[in-house]
């Protein structure tokens, strides 16, 4: 049995599963490999162990069963990035019970890999991949990218996920890479962009392998994250500039496991729907421009000057499947109601420079909102 300071390790490995840069250097990752691939290797063997702790088809599931909730929170808690709490919610079970089964499962996970390490080779050509096959993206890279596109497109379920929480769940994941590199993160993400069509774990680590690779391309950086409502869907900017007070280092040609990051969260994302467009400007800049579907819902626009109305109608909408859609002037009005063709209109009688009733005759006037 693994004694506490290997439960602990384990347990500190299982919290970086998304930060290859730390989890390479974590003492465990040494004792499995050296090198570049240490972190990539550690990483796969976690998931392959959490992996071997699903109960077979045959046992009984539910939140009834404690084999069946030991997996899924690891899953949902490292996998999936929950946190402990949510974790609990989403199986329906108190959060007492939870931090009982949580201890249960990283004791079964460490018992695990303290028996696959005894068991080990101590050679060190042992650890290595097999030789790669002729690709441009390494081994390791494609099997977990094959692993991951999997399970995209055998969950089409709870596809529905708030952008701006998922983002600053990335940041927070990655803060020891940015830290690493020297890169300054902003997030200019509002919190009233409609929910995207993509399931909330997969998000995160496309969008970890692009930033990531941004993060790598552009040390020194400053990186500044932006959304924005769309007719297509979500907008979601990523652009990486010259750092404040110092200049970035830039790759005049990306190194292999860079191109094998970006490739791995274009995938990913692409899976899901999603569409990524890479731009350098004259300035060295680099912009990745991420393309999110939206969830399907009825498109509500609010013709209202008022912002405490609006929050009022945001705040009742929330978590609601609709999208609602704001114009302050009847102008911008007439401008969504052309483009977007929503399903409702709800109009303020009194605007500037023109009332509601005379907005009213000219949306009725346009073909679009007939």
């Amino acid at each position: 049995m693994a004694d506490r300071a290997f439960v602990q390790e384990v347990q500190e490995c299982l919290k970086l599963l998304h930060d290859r840069v730390s989890l390479e250097r974590h003492s465990l990752a040494r004792r499995l490999a050296a090198g570049p691939g240490a972190g990539e290797a550690l990483r796969r063997l976690l998931l392959q162990t959490i992996a071997r702790l699903k109960p077979a088809q045959t046992a009984p599931a539910g939140a009834s069963s404690p084999a069946w909730r030991r997996y899924h929170l690891l899953v949902l808690h490292y996998e999936q990035g929950l946190t402990l709490q949510e974790a609990a919610r989403a199986l329906g079970i108190s959060l007492r019970q939870a931090s009982r089964d949580h201890q249960q499962a990283l004791q079964a996970l460490a018992d695990l890999l303290w028996d696959h390490l005894a068991h080990r080779p101590a050679s060190p050509a042992s650890v290595h991949s097999p030789p790669a096959r002729p690709a441009a993206v390494p081994t390791e890279s494609l099997d977990t990218l094959e692993t991951e596109l999997r399970y995209a497109t055998a969950s089409p379920d709870d596809r529905s996920t708030d952008l701006g929480p998922a983002v600053r769940s990335v940041a927070a994941t990655m803060a020891g890479l940015l830290s690493e590199h020297r890169v300054t993160l902003e997030s200019q993400i509002p919190d009233t962009l409609p929910p995207v069509a993509v399931s909330r774990p997969l998000l995160r680590q496309g969008l970890i392998n692009l930033l990531g690779y941004l993060v790598e391309a552009r040390p020194g950086a400053h990186v500044t994250l932006a959304a924005a409502d769309t007719s297509q869907g979500v907008v979601l900017t990523i652009t990486a500039r010259r750092g404040r007070g110092r200049p970035p280092v830039i790759h005049p040609s990306p190194p292999q496991h860079l191109l094998a990051m970006f490739q791995a969260g274009c995938e990913l994302l692409a899976a899901q729907g999603g569409r990524v467009e890479q731009a350098e400007a004259a300035d060295r800049s680099l912009t990745l421009e991420v393309l999110l579907p939206p969830v399907s819902t009825h498109t509500i626009l609010l013709i209202d000057d008022n912002p405490d109305v609006v929050a009022l109608f945001r705040r009742y909408l929330k978590g609601k499947p609709y999208r609602l859609l704001q114009a302050s002037t009847p102008q911008r009005a007439l401008q969504l109601a052309t483009e977007l063709r929503p399903h409702l209109i709800i109009l303020d009688l009194l605007l500037p420079s023109l009332d509601g009733w005379e907005l009213l005759q000219h949306l009725r006037a346009l073909p679009a909102t007939r």
